[in-house]
């Protein structure tokens, strides 16, 4: 990868403290350009530029030859801080989960955020605003997945089941009107009384006749 200009800018000041901490003064300036040059293409795309300083510390304070630092080795010391700082990233998130598991939840994009009946909410409280059924008002509630207990609570008091459960309830048996009704047990009946049912066939004439005059 071609590094920029400003990268190379902060690998000379890399390689010339190098050179200086190792007494290298042998090496000529332009070498130590031509050094810079080469450790910004083989490391531009490894290590990010604001940290190279860092990583040349890291290694001097851990480098146990006379021999001068390489880029090889500033390679391996970010590789070694990249394992470190994911470690401490995880242990961060666990001990966030055991203290807050509401802001690493797996909803919490859908995490109520604003107000809703004059209460502020935000999406560290936690809150789904959710419509609990047809023709019912919505309202807030605990998440069930950061939140279970408080969400086992809400439906106590509800005194139901579920609302997933309830919500595909209603959607797949649907409440239906007396002729919605009527039309679905005429459809019945023709079914039985085109495959020479004599007592369907009656009731269905009786039925058409009763939708005719609705």
């Amino acid at each position: 990868m071609k590094a920029n200009e400003t990268y190379r800018k902060k690998m000379a000041v890399v390689v010339r403290r190098n050179v200086h901490a190792f007494s290298q003064f042998q090496v000529s300036a332009s070498e130590q350009l031509d050094t810079a040059k080469t450790w910004s293409e083989l490391l531009c795309g490894t290590i990010p530029e604001n940290r190279l300083m860092e990583i040349w510390q890291s290694t001097f304070d851990n480098h146990k030859s006379d021999f001068p630092i390489t880029a090889v080795g500033l390679k391996k010391t970010w590789e070694l801080v990249c394992e470190t700082e994911a470690a401490e990233k995880l242990k961060a998130e666990i001990r966030e989960r055991e203290v807050n598991p509401i802001l690493i939840c797996e909803k919490v994009e859908s995490h109520f955020e604003g107000e809703f009946n004059g209460e502020k909410f935000t999406k560290a409280d936690g809150s789904l605003v959710i419509a609990l059924g047809f023709n019912e008002p919505e309202q807030v509630m605990p998440c069930e997945k950061c939140r279970p207990a408080a969400y086992a609570q809400f439906l106590e008091r509800r005194k139901t089941k579920p609302i997933a459960a309830e919500i595909v309830d209603k959607i797949l048996n649907p409440p239906r009107s007396e002729i919605q009704k009527l039309d679905a047990e005429i459809e019945r009946l023709g079914k039985e009384a085109r495959n020479g049912n004599g007592k369907s066939h009656k009731e269905w004439l009786k039925l058409i006749e009763k939708r005719a005059d609705l």
